[in-house]
């Protein structure tokens, strides 16, 4: 809002005109000719001559990023519409949610399939599939593992591949280890699915991996807490911690 003197203002033009009479000059205020001549004065704008316009945006350019987020949600929109075909030989439908973790081995000699699977439910699996003559035909026998997980399972890991050289796979002795956010390790036996025993973990198992020389050192990592744990299975016992990992341990590699 403006404020001015009123009063002052017209002064100051009855003295100008004054003194245009004096000297026979016209006044620019007063023009006979009905021109419009410009005026050092300034002008103001009554608030109740004021109109509102609505703008159109939808004409707007986008900025450069917002471009780039259009493209990328066109992207996801058009991937999400293309069906992939089906090239699977066989479906597992065992979980209830999203399956976090998966681990097999095959048995050359008595051509079985072993599937340890681990997923959003808290539940983990074992499945055997007998392929004596090809997958599309196999029969399949899943067991659920019964230790009440109360967090998703994450890791899950055998040992078979990795027992020495003329151990027997239905001994003791050969493992399917499971891994939860509750931070807990199971140990089953690989082929029946017996519940073995039952480790203290770190706060969140990230991930499980067994030592290749004689697999029976496990290792498990957490992300949460940057540790890592080794364990000795015969004695059952945590050998070391490994502390120091900044971003936390993600993987235990082969």
């Amino acid at each position: 809002f403006f404020c001015f003197n009123k009063n002052r203002r017209d002064n100051r033009i009855g003295s100008r005109r004054t003194n245009m009479e004096l000297d026979g000059s016209k006044d620019p205020m007063n023009n006979d000719e009905g021109e419009d001549v410009p005026s050092d004065e300034p002008a103001f704008i009554d608030l109740k001559d004021t109109v509102e316009v609505n703008v159109d945006d939808t004409d707007v350019p986008m900025d450069e990023d917002d471009n780039e987020d259009a493209h990328d949600d066109e992207a996801d929109d058009e991937a999400q519409s293309i069906q992939a075909p089906d090239m699977s030989i066989y479906t597992l439908t065992s979980h209830t949610s999203s399956v976090y973790a998966v681990a097999a081995h095959y048995h050359y000699e008595t051509r079985k399939l072993s599937i340890l699977t681990g997923g959003g439910d808290d539940k983990s699996f074992l499945h055997k599939l007998d392929a004596t003559t090809s997958l599309s035909v196999a029969t399949v026998q899943t067991a659920p593992l019964s230790h009440k997980h109360t967090d998703s399972v994450c890791a899950v890991a055998f040992n078979t591949k990795y027992l020495t050289n003329g151990h027997d796979p239905s001994k003791p002795g050969n493992y399917a280890a499971v891994g939860s956010y509750d931070g807990n390790v199971v140990l089953y036996d690989a082929n029946t699915g017996e519940h073995k025993k039952t480790l203290d973990g770190p706060t969140d198992v990230e991930f499980l991996s067994f030592h290749p020389k004689g697999g029976s050192v496990l290792l498990a990592g957490s992300i949460s807490d940057g540790t890592i744990w080794m364990y000795h299975l015969p004695t059952s016992k945590c050998l070391q911690v490994f502390v120091g990992h900044e971003t936390g341990g993600a993987d235990g590699g082969g």
